[in-house]
């Protein structure tokens, strides 16, 4: 893992000569430091610069203060999501496999909902270019979001864990991870992974995104560490997901070190799956720990939803390029055209067994989880 620390030529970056917390205030924008500082001038602790990706209309800012340990960053932008984004980013130039975690606030109350918190690895800092990237939302929900190529639209997994008290994101080799801290403050594998190829070098830092251009919003990043990826996050084996229909929006629910599957939805919203020959119940939205119900695997699969209008089905894609691709295609039942709902890497079982919920609204899953050696 080395660091490359080549200026960005599009970062206009300015330094204050003026005490900071009247003149931000009185902006809107809230400062931990006498001095938001270039990183010409060694200010921005473990990162090189900070750039507006994507023109928004609010000129990003940022505050470190190096005794705190804190990083206050302001920014605006419309979106970050489908195939280009408008954010401020605090970014550091590396290669090799990396992990970057931290604790993040939202000062104040209001803002928009969607106003997001990141941390990111970011091929390049075009609007449109590939990245991965840990999103806590002004409402709580949390997570991992993803543009496999420069110019694709974005993808996510949702974590049925909101507004966790830390979160990480890490690399190894072409894949990226989304660990989060519950009420416990311990750090864990959430099940949410993606494969993102990002090629020497990237960008890695913080982010902050106001979800609409017309305001500012601010993200207080504390407790930032940056290093080696760790062990428990490749040793992770299956995740028990959902998929939303018509949407396409993915929701991890449960990460396993063993093998799961058989999934299946119950009536009242929760959901089975079998685990070394036993049979347990979890809560998706109590976001609950999973309850031992017998020993035996759940019902078996159907590919009609229950309300009779769809038909799912996952299908195998060696033309994908990349080993063990699957794709999960809806069609409406009453006839017309197929259309792909997601895409899955890394799947080493010869059939994805699927479960439609009561209300033909969710399609429930086994993930297999790819376990690449760190470099």
């Amino acid at each position: 893992m080395s660091s490359v620390s080549t200026p960005n030529p599009r970062a206009e970056i300015k330094v204050s000569r003026f005490p900071m917390a009247r003149t931000l205030l009185a902006t809107g924008w809230l400062a931990v430091s006498a001095l938001t500082l270039s990183a010409h001038e060694g200010g921005l602790g473990l990162f090189t610069d900070h750039t507006d990706i994507g023109a928004p209309k609010q000129e990003g800012k940022v505050s470190h203060d190096a005794l705190a340990g804190t990083y206050t960053i302001g920014g605006g932008g419309a979106n970050m999501w489908f195939r280009k984004d408008s954010f401020h980013y605090v970014w550091k130039k590396m290669d090799g496999d990396i992990a970057l975690e931290a604790d993040l606030a939202f000062p104040g109350t209001g803002g928009d909902p969607h106003r997001k918190g990141i941390l990111m690895i970011r091929q390049a800092l075009d609007s449109d270019a590939a990245y991965a990237d840990v999103a806590v939302h002004g409402d709580g929900l949390t997570s991992l979001q993803f543009r496999e190529t420069g110019g694709d639209i974005t993808h996510e997994v949702q974590s049925s864990l909101k507004a966790p008290k830390r979160v990480r994101l890490e690399k190894v080799g072409d894949h990226v991870y989304m660990s989060l801290a519950g009420a416990d403050g311990v750090v864990k594998p959430s099940g949410s992974s993606a494969r993102v190829a990002l090629t020497a070098p990237f960008y890695i830092g913080l982010g902050v995104c106001s979800h609409n251009d017309a305001v500012a919003e601010t993200v207080v990043f504390s407790k930032v560490a940056l290093g080696a990826p760790t062990a428990e996050v490749t040793a992770v084996r299956s995740s028990l997901e959902y998929v939303k229909i018509p949407s396409g929006d993915r929701v991890c629910v449960y990460p396993s070190l063993q093998e799961l599957a058989a999934p299946a939805w119950q009536p009242d919203g929760s959901l089975h799956y079998a685990m070394a020959h036993r049979s347990y119940q979890i809560r998706p939205e109590a976001n609950a720990t999973p309850q031992l119900l017998s020993a035996g695997r759940g019902r078996e699969a159907v590919s009609t939803s229950p309300d009779g209008k769809w038909k799912a089905d996952f299908k195998r894609d060696d033309a994908a390029g990349v080993p063990g691709t699957v794709v999960l295609t809806l069609q409406p039942a009453a006839g017309g055209e197929a259309r792909e709902l997601m895409r899955l890497p890394d799947q080493q079982r010869s059939l994805m067994e699927i479960s439609w919920s009561a209300d033909s609204t969710k399609i429930a899953y086994v993930r297999d989880q790819p376990a690449p050696a760190a470099k």
